[in-house]
C-alpha cells in the first residue's frame, strides 16, 4: 500500500514526525525520512518490488518519494540504459525518467502512483490518470504539506469539524 508524506516550509520536527506515523498502517516494512530546516519528506513502505529498497530516493539533488507501481518500469528501465540503476525497484525508474526526460516522464509512466519529487526549488505532485493512488495536500500562508491520507494533514490545518455540514454533504 506504502504511504508518503511531506513538507516543504517552517515545521516543527515532532510534529512532523507525528503526522508521518499516522500512516504506519499504510507500510510495515519500513520508515524513511529526511529533513533540512524547511524540509520533511517521509515514506512508509510496503514492500512489493525490490523488497530490500528504501522508497525515498535522492540522486543529483532530487527528491523522490512515491506510492504505488509502475508496471511497464522493466521496458523503462531499458529505455534508461545509460542510468546507472542501483536497484530493481520502480522507485528508481521514476527518479531516472524524471531526471532524463524532465516533467514529460510522467507521459510515459503506465501504472497507478502517486509521486513527489522535489528539486530543493520546486516540488512536483503526480498522480496516475485515473486517481486510484491518494494524493492529498494542504497549503497555509508558510508551509506546504502533502500526504497519501488526510488524517496526516489535520494536525496542521486551522479548519475545524463542522458536524452540520457533513450531515448535509452526506445526505443531500
Amino acid at each position: 500500500m506504502c504511504a508518503i508524506f511531506g513538507i516543504i516550509g517552517t515545521y516543527e520536527q515532532a510534529d512532523a514526525l507525528n503526522a508521518a506515523h499516522t500512516l504506519s498502517h499504510r507500510g510495515a516494512d519500513g520508515f524513511t525520512f529526511f529533513e533540512s530546516r524547511d524540509f520533511f519528506w517521509s515514506h512508509r513502505r510496503l514492500a512489493i518490488v525490490d523488497v530490500a529498497h528504501e522508497s525515498v530516493l535522492h540522486h543529483e539533488g532530487v527528491y523522490v518519494s512515491f506510492n504505488g507501481e509502475i508496471y511497464n518500469h522493466c521496458a523503462l528501465r531499458l529505455e534508461l540504459a545509460p542510468f546507472a540503476f542501483q536497484t530493481q525497484s520502480d522507485t528508481e525508474v521514476v527518479l531516472a525518467a524524471f531526471l532524463t526526460w524532465g516533467e514529460a516522464f510522467v507521459e510515459k509512466l503506465d501504472g497507478m502512483f502517486a509521486i513527489a519529487l522535489y528539486d530543493g526549488k520546486t516540488l512536483r505532485l503526480y498522480r496516475d490518470r485515473s486517481g486510484k493512488k491518494p494524493l492529498f495536500y494542504l497549503q497555509t500562508p508558510t508551509t506546504f504539506y502533502f500526504a497519501s491520507e488526510i488524517k496526516a494533514l489535520l494536525p496542521f490545518s486551522s479548519k475545524k469539524h463542522n458536524p452540520q455540514a457533513l450531515h448535509n454533504y452526506l445526505a443531500y
